[in-house]
């Protein structure tokens, strides 16, 4: 009974769905380990039924699920087998998987894969461990195929292709024009970097199988040209083959599987990976670039200066790259460096070949690259000593600079963020740009996206704090600024032409909604060429892809006051300025009067939200002098909860705030004093007693 239920499972590794497969897999290994000798003589007698079958004609060509089953039959048995196997039950395993390495089926050639692995990890004979010999079927079979195998599929050829290979006349009638001949070519690049590339990447499978399988003792079978060929991989303009052939370098680079003499070529190729416009081909690069500084790190040894040179720069951008993935585990690799040099230090002792990998990636085709880039660079600002940066601060400025107008507004925030870092860290570097920076700011300070204008209200208080004593005009400009932009929304029109289609619901300005409009343009998205989300991201301009954040638009009146009052909140704390500040505070109030346009709740929570900060930075004897302007809307945003959430909340964290910072007696009083119903009923039952 045993039996006839293990050759049932064994036959629904031959279903059609991969669920049945799934779980007859499931069935078969827990057979295996129940009882191995009986079930091992089951799926080996299973096995030469089906092959027979197979030899004799008897299975469909067309089926390719039962030539999956008996590979994946084949894998199950050869994991139970433990050395030393016998050579020939493993060329007969090894015979049967061979040819299938080119089936016409895709997974039928990963599984043959698979099983030429597990022939591998047997084909280690125990005194191979005291020096004998290992990898036989590796040298006199396994190599020449493998690679003719992969150099035969390393070019491909499309119908545009040979179209470009045939003599042509231009003089013909149905010759394409240049444009069309470009369109074309575009289009063509696009298909061989992200089709699929004939077997190509799954001989890349097998070769990274044969690697898993010898484990350690593939070091020794390790040659130039191997390496070299899984390095015409990593350069290959399909970018499934680039991530497979990391992938195997990753295997190549485990503990002392690499050779000493070919770790600086890896180290070059890992750092050209780390730098991919595929974040697919950046995460197999990142796991190779952590086996091959897995063994520094184990041996508690810094690594060499050339290495260093190499993939620090990269390793610490990808620290900040937009794919989760990519950033955590680039984290991780840097801390482990960071257990042989500190961070900060790392950065310091490579800092030119930093910096100019920075500016590069500044300049990337890809948005998030770019805004990483900018991420580092403020890094650079705040964490490493000022005096070893110092000689780079032009060139870095000058990168910021132009990042400061990129269509992707993270890039733009990133870039105005990073100059204040370098306000605080490089005044005197600061202070020569002066006249370039401010209208950069002021104009992020004024952008349609709420985050911008938040991170240009924090980097504009870092220079002034750091320039205010040696540029006293600088106060006056910021001054003058803050007063127009408050009276801003005394102009806001009930509907703006610049936002016609942008929702009137208070949550959804911004990016949601252009985004929408976006999406529901016709003209963008009718008679275009049709590709896989986000295949395009890397290659087309600054902002593009399906993180696309190129949405730019005139700033409306309400927008401008909401930045102004973030650099208010930002400023109120410099004694400096603290005076003059404090006489806006009536404008401020002022501001969350204007109720004649459907997003006033934003900007009602942006003033609530920061009241608390205005009020301690002002000083309470000066602030309660201007308290009761702000009861009312207060109130106004209690009683319209329905209508906006977000503000009724940022108008209950406002009187906690306040109750704090005035004491909640006081504040109970100046309510009361008021002797307004309305203000009663809707403050006085969130004070604290």
């Amino acid at each position: 009974p045993q039996s006839a239920s293990l050759t049932a499972s064994l036959d629904g590794l031959c279903a059609g769905t991969k669920l049945e497969r799934d779980r007859s897999e499931t069935a078969v290994q827990s057979a295996l380990a129940t009882d191995l000798s009986s079930a091992l003589a089951t799926v080996a007698a299973w096995l030469d039924t089906k092959w027979q079958a197979a030899d004799s004609g008897q299975l469909e060509p067309e089926a390719w699920e039962q030539r999956f089953g008996c590979l994946r039959a084949s894998c199950l048995l050869l994991q139970q087998l433990r050395p030393p196997v016998s050579p020939e039950l493993l060329r007969r395993h090894l015979d049967r998987a061979l040819p299938l390495l080119s089936d016409p089926e895709f997974r039928v050639r990963v599984v043959a894969g698979e099983c030429v692995g597990e022939v591998c990890r047997r084909d280690q004979p125990a005194e191979a461990a005291g020096g004998g010999d290992s990898g036989g079927f590796f040298v006199e079979l396994l190599r020449p195929l493998i690679l003719a195998g992969i150099r035969d599929n390393l070019e491909r050829m499309t119908a545009g292709d040979a179209r470009d290979a045939s003599p042509s006349d231009s003089s013909r009638p149905d010759s394409p024009s240049p444009m069309m001949s470009a369109e074309r070519h575009d289009k063509e690049a696009i298909f061989h970097d992200t089709a699929g590339w004939k077997n190509l990447e799954t001989w890349m499978r097998c070769l990274l199988c044969v690697v898993d399988g010898y484990g350690s003792g593939f070091a020794r079978l390790l040659d130039d040209e191997l390496l070299e060929l899984v390095f015409s991989t990593l350069r290959h303009t399909n970018r499934f083959v680039r991530e497979t052939g990391f992938q195997v370098l990753a295997a190549v680079s485990r503990g002392d599987a690499a050779p000493t003499a070919c770790r600086g070529r890896i180290a070059e190729q890992l750092a050209t990976g780390l730098s991919d416009n595929w974040s697919q081909v950046r995460m197999a690069a990142s796991l190779a670039a952590r086996n091959f500084l897995l063994k520094y790190v184990d041996e508690r040894s810094k690594p060499p200066p050339e290495i260093q040179r190499l993939l620090v720069p990269p390793l610490c951008l990808n620290r900040y790259y937009m794919a989760e993935g990519v950033r955590l585990f680039n984290q991780e690799t840097w801390r482990l460096l960071a257990t042989l040099v500190e961070g900060p230090r790392l950065v310091s002792d490579n800092i030119d070949q930093v910096v100019k990998f920075y500016v590069e990636q500044s300049r990337a085709n890809n948005h998030a690259v770019r805004e990483a880039a900018c991420a580092c660079i403020a890094e650079l600002g705040y964490k490493v000593d000022p005096a070893v940066v110092q000689p780079h601060v032009p060139q870095l400025y000058s990168a910021l600079l132009v990042c400061f107008d990129d269509d992707s507004w993270p890039v733009r925030d990133a870039a105005c963020i990073a100059c204040g870092r370098f306000a605080t860290a490089h005044p005197a570097e600061t202070a020569g740009m002066l006249d370039r920076l401010l209208p950069l700011f002021t104009a992020n300070l004024r952008d349609s996206v709420p985050s911008v204008r938040q991170g240009a209200a924090a980097s504009l208080r870092c220079l002034v704090a750091s320039l205010l004593p040696s540029n006293p005009g600088l106060g006056d400009a910021l001054l003058s600024e803050l007063s127009a932009g408050l009276s801003q929304p005394a102009s806001q029109p009930e509907s703006s032409s610049a936002a016609s289609g942008l929702a009137s619901e208070p949550a959804l300005f911004g990016v949601a909604a252009a985004k929408r409009i976006r999406d529901n343009d016709e003209a963008l998205h009718t008679d275009r060429t049709m590709y896989s989300c986000g295949s395009l991201a890397p290659k087309m301009s600054p902002g593009g892809g399906c993180s696309n954040h190129n949405f730019r638009r005139p700033a409306e009146p309400w927008e401008i006051a909401d930045g102004c009052v973030h650099l208010l909140a930002e400023l109120c704390d410099l004694p400096e300025l603290r005076p003059r500040l404090a006489d806006l505070l009536p404008l401020l109030a002022k501001a969350t009067t204007y109720r004649q346009f459907a997003h006033h709740f934003a900007l009602l929570e942006s003033v609530l939200r920061r009241l608390p900060q205005v009020a301690s930075g002002i000083g309470k004897p000066v602030f309660k002098r201007h308290l009761e302007a702000f009861l009312e809307p207060l109130a106004y945003a209690l009683e319209h909860r329905q209508d906006s959430q977000l503000a009724a909340a940022a108008a209950e964290d406002c009187l906690a705030g306040l109750a704090r910072l005035l004491g909640p007696g006081i504040l109970r009083g100046r309510i009361e004093q008021t002797r307004d119903p309305r203000l009663l009923d809707a403050l006085s039952p969130l004070l604290p007693p």
